[in-house]
């Protein structure tokens, strides 16, 4: 297993197969093609990491900006100091 940062319910490893028989019945799209399955695959893999990690970063601007609210400095709030 991968470690993997802030994906803690997924298990990456690496598999290889040869010489596997497949019934007809069974094969996704065109024999010797499956590259494309699995990229549409990983492709919508990618676009729910991209949620997952805007998402996580909308709620860290919302964690800042409260502690910036709630944080006193000099008499006053630090989100009133500006960057």
């Amino acid at each position: 297993d991968e470690r993997l940062l802030g994906q803690h319910g997924a298990s990456i490893n690496a598999m290889s197969i040869d010489n596997v028989k497949v019934p007809v019945e069974n094969v996704l799209g065109e024999v010797g093609k499956g590259h494309k399955v699995a990229f549409c695959t990983l492709n919508v893999g990618r676009l729910k990491l991209a949620t997952n990690s805007a998402s996580g970063a909308r709620k860290a601007v919302e964690v800042a900006a409260q502690y910036a609210a709630e944080r006193i400095q000099f008499g006053r709030p630090i989100g009133d100091f500006g960057l």
